[in-house]
This record gives structure tokens, C-alpha cells and sequence, in this order.
């Protein structure tokens, strides 16, 4: 399974994962080309305060010496919605500890695995008692009849997303106070989306086909929340301009199909 190549002509890395719960800095101001919005404002906030992350917090290909390019972008979705949900917890760091907990998969097979099992991981880690907080649903967003990969077999287990657009819905879904990651898989791969301000959507993509990105940056850089603000990529192609965190407009991103999995905090 290849991971989703996001169709972005140009985009901006920003800080990483698990979530966009940064704390309250400002992200430097950019001109940004090709994106139709020119320039980020001086002053735009980050768009989740709750929860400060660093480099150290993005999962991607390769991480922790675990060989998974081409099947492995839902497990490192799960790991950043697992440290996004649980607060900051440590999130499984071997991918087998994933499948532990999804009947029938193994991680050592290399077992692709979708959203529906992704799912299934949450709700049988009784350990972290996430059903009594949070509730997780599994949507389709079939709008476009098109996908970037194959329609997925079992997509009548999906329920029908109740909104119209990705506009309409990432809206409403970032504008509740408890946010958490969102997974899209386009049928080819899966992403982490976290977060929706003024029409750009901001995206984790764990393709890093050389699952070096992480390993090529110090210790102070994978430490530093900014380190990455000012750099400005095109990925079309994952080769050496790969960067995990990127964002742009949200027609770019809503012109295919997706699956979602979608998690919201049940009570305060």
C-alpha cells in the first residue's frame, strides 16, 4: 500500500504530530506559491494549543528501525492519534503491539490494515479506558466516485458522512474545543489530518520512502517546535524534498474519494 501523495503544488512544512496542539507560538510569517492564499499572515496562531510537540513526535516510514514502506502509513496514522488521544502517552512504538489488538493481523507479515481496523485497535485497548471518553466512527465520503487507489471492498461498513463537503465538515469538526486527529485513506494510503483554519487543511503524510527524515536531524532539531516552519516544499514526488508535515488549500486536498476515521471526547 502506498501512502497518499497529496496533490499540494506547493506547501509549507509546520510543526509536527501527533496533533496541531501546539503551544501558543506564532508561526512565521511566509509567502507561500501556488496556493491561492499568498501569504500566512503574521500573527496566525496555532491551531490546537492544548498540547506542545516537537520533531520527536512525528511518526513516519522507518521509524524506530522498523521497515514498513509501502504498508505501513495506517500504523503510524494510529500512533499519532494514539499520543494525540491519550494526551502526549507514549504510543506503541513496535508496529506488533498495534495488531495485538486488531483480530487477525500481524505486523510481522507485513498486514496492510484500513481504517475499520484501526478502529478496532482503539476500542479493544481496554487498558487506556478510551471507550468511557471517546467514541469512534468510521465514515465514507464518496462525493467525487473517484479514488486514488481501490475502492476498498468493505466500504458498506463505512457510514455516510453527513456533510457535503471536506470544507463543511473539517470546519465544524476543528471548531469543537476537543479536536483530535483525523485518518483519511484514499483507497492507496492513509494520513493524519490535525487540523482546518481558513480553508487550508494541515496534513501528516508518513511516506518517507527512505525513512531517513527523522534520523538526519539532531537532537536540538527534533526537540525544536519550529525548526521546520520556514521551509517550503513540493511534494508530487517523496524523494529527497520529503517533509512529514505540510498544508494547503482544502479544494487540493477534496477532489477524490476517502474513508475517515473519525474519533470525538464523549465527556468533560
Amino acid at each position: 500500500m502506498e501512502t497518499i501523495k497529496t496533490d499540494f503544488s506547493t506547501n509549507r512544512s509546520y510543526s509536527p504530530p501527533p496533533s496541531l496542539r501546539f503551544d501558543a507560538r506564532e508561526l512565521l510569517a511566509e509567502e507561500i506559491e501556488g496556493l491561492g492564499g499568498g501569504v500566512v499572515s503574521t500573527g496566525l496562531k496555532a491551531l490546537r494549543p492544548q498540547l506542545a510537540c516537537t520533531l520527536r513526535d512525528c511518526f513516519t516510514y522507518g521509524k524506530d528501525a522498523e521497515n514498513d514502506k509501502g504498508w505501513g502509513s495506517t500504523y503510524r496514522v494510529i500512533q499519532a492519534m494514539h499520543r494525540d488521544i491519550t494526551m502526549g502517552g507514549e504510543a506503541p512504538r513496535q508496529l506488533y503491539l498495534i495488531t495485538d489488538y486488531i483480530p487477525g493481523k500481524r505486523a510481522q507479515d507485513c498486514d496492510e490494515i484500513d481504517l475499520l481496523d484501526a478502529r478496532e485497535y482503539f476500542k479493544n485497548r481496554k487498558d487506556l479506558n478510551l471507550a468511557r471518553d471517546v467514541s469512534f466512527k468510521c465514515y465514507r465520503y464518496t462525493k467525487h466516485r473517484l479514488w486514488k487507489g481501490e475502492e476498498p471492498s468493505n466500504l458498506d461498513s463505512y457510514l455516510p458522512l453527513p456533510y457535503t463537503s471536506l470544507h463543511e465538515y473539517l470546519k465544524t469538526y476543528f471548531d469543537q474545543e476537543d479536536a483530535y486527529i483525523l485518518a483519511f485513506s484514499d483507497g492507496r494510503g492513509t494520513v493524519g489530518v490535525h487540523g482546518y483554519k481558513d480553508g487550508q487543511i494541515f496534513v501528516m503524510d508518513p511516506c518517507d520512502l527512505s525513512g531517513n527524515y527523522l534520523n538526519s536531524r539532531t537532537e536540538e532539531q527534533l526537540d525544536d517546535m519550529g525548526v521546520e516552519s520556514e521551509l517550503r516544499i513540493d511534494v508530487k514526488s517523496c524523494g529527497p524534498n520529503y517533509k512529514p508535515l505540510i498544508f494547503g488549500p482544502i479544494e487540493n486536498f477534496d477532489n477524490k474519494n476517502y474513508c475517515i476515521l473519525e474519533c470525538k471526547k464523549t465527556k468533560k
